[in-house]
C-alpha cells in the first residue's frame, strides 16, 4: 500500500506497519494510468469492464465503480495461485453501502472473496461453496473516507485488518483457497477502489 491522501503520514505508516509482512506479490494494480496495468512484475494485467470512471485516488488515481457492470477482470495465472493468500485494497463508499465485492477469486470448488455487506461491514470469506468460512467486522465502514483493508489466510485462520488493526478473525483449518477462477475487482461494488494487491 502507498501513502494515503486523507490520513496523516504518521497514521498511514503505523497502519501499514501493523499489518503482517507479505511473502510474495502476484498482482499490484495502482490504477494510476487509468488502466488495470499490473506493476508487480508478474504481468497479470487486467481488463476494465463496463465504464469505470478514473478519479483521484488514495495515491494518484483510482477507479469509481457504479455497482452495476463496472469491474476489473484479471485472468487466472500460476502467480495468482496462493495457498496462503493475502489481499490489500483501499476503498471509499460514496454513501450508504450497497452489498458488493471488493475483490474475489472464487469458484464453487474454492477460492476467496472480500466484500462489503449491505450493512456496510467488511466480510472475508474463503473455501468451497457449502463449506466456506467467513469473518466480518463488527463495525460499519464510514462513508466518504478512504479505508485500507488487508486480509490473509495462513492455513489455519482468516484474519481481517482495517487501518492495520486486526478487527475480525475465524478458525479455518484446511480451507481450499486455490481456484482457477479469475480475479475480479469491484463486482457489484458501488464506490471508489484503489491500490489492489494480491
Amino acid at each position: 500500500m502507498r501513502r494515503p491522501r486523507e490520513l496523516g503520514a504518521l497514521a498511514a505508516l503505523l497502519a501499514l506497519a501493523a499489518c503482517p509482512a507479505r511473502a510474495a506479490v502476484g498482482l499490484d494494480l495502482p490504477f494510476d494510468d487509468g488502466t488495470a496495468t499490473d506493476v508487480s512484475g508478474s504481468g497479470n494485467h487486467g481488463q476494465l469492464l463496463g465504464d469505470p470512471e478514473v478519479v483521484a485516488g488514495i495515491s494518484g488515481r483510482a477507479l469509481a465503480l457504479d455497482g452495476d457492470d463496472d469491474r476489473v477482470r484479471i485472468a487466472d495465472a500460476p502467480s495468482l495461485q496462493f495457498t496462503e493468500p493475502r489481499v490489500e485494497v483501499w476503498f471509499r463508499l460514496p454513501g450508504q453501502a450497497v452489498a458488493g465485492e471488493l475483490i474475489s477469486k472464487r469458484a464453487t470448488d474454492g477460492g476467496y472473496r472480500v466484500s462489503i455487506t449491505s450493512a456496510g461491514r467488511v466480510r472475508f470469506e474463503a473455501g468451497a461453496a457449502g463449506s466456506s468460512v467467513a469473518t466480518t467486522t463488527a463495525f460499519v465502514i464510514q462513508p466518504g473516507v478512504w479505508t485500507p483493508v488487508v486480509v490473509k489466510y495462513d492455513g489455519s485462520r482468516l484474519d481481517l485488518y482495517v487501518y492495520g488493526e486486526l478487527t475480525a478473525s475465524a478458525d479455518a483449518a484446511a480451507v481450499d483457497v486455490v481456484s482457477g477462477a479469475p480475479v475480479v475487482v469491484g463486482r457489484g461494488f458501488a464506490g471508489w477502489i484503489d491500490e489492489v494487491v494480491v
